[in-house]
């Protein structure tokens, strides 16, 4: 299981990292030169003056919340992929059995 487990947790931090490389692909659209959009088709749109203080760049966004749900899927894939990845079925079950009552000291 731990194999697996690894794995998995494996295949989600790759999903991570080409989540995030994609999320910062920028597409033109032949029909309308002007409009640019993200590889998942979102519009991108110039960031506001305190975005581009705080993040120092000016590279045009998909706005606030896709910004912010593209962070909480970054990190959290990557956060859950390592978990897995450090999972060991062997070291669960010794703290199983460390945590079980051994009697109350009143006898």
């Amino acid at each position: 299981m731990g194999k697996v487990a690894s794995f998995a947790g494996f295949l989600m931090i790759m999903a991570a990292l080409i989540f995030g490389f994609l999320s910062l692909v920028t597409v033109f659209d032949p029909a309308k030169p002007s409009q640019q959009y993200d590889y998942f088709g979102r519009p991108l749109t110039e960031r506001s003056l305190i975005a581009r203080i705080i993040l120092a760049n000016d590279r045009p966004s998909p706005g606030f919340l896709w910004e912010l749900f593209d962070t909480v899927i970054f990190f959290g894939l990557f956060f859950a992929g390592g978990k897995l990845m450090a999972y060991d079925p062997d070291l669960s079950e010794i703290k199983d059995k460390k945590s079980e009552p051994r009697g109350s000291a009143w006898g």
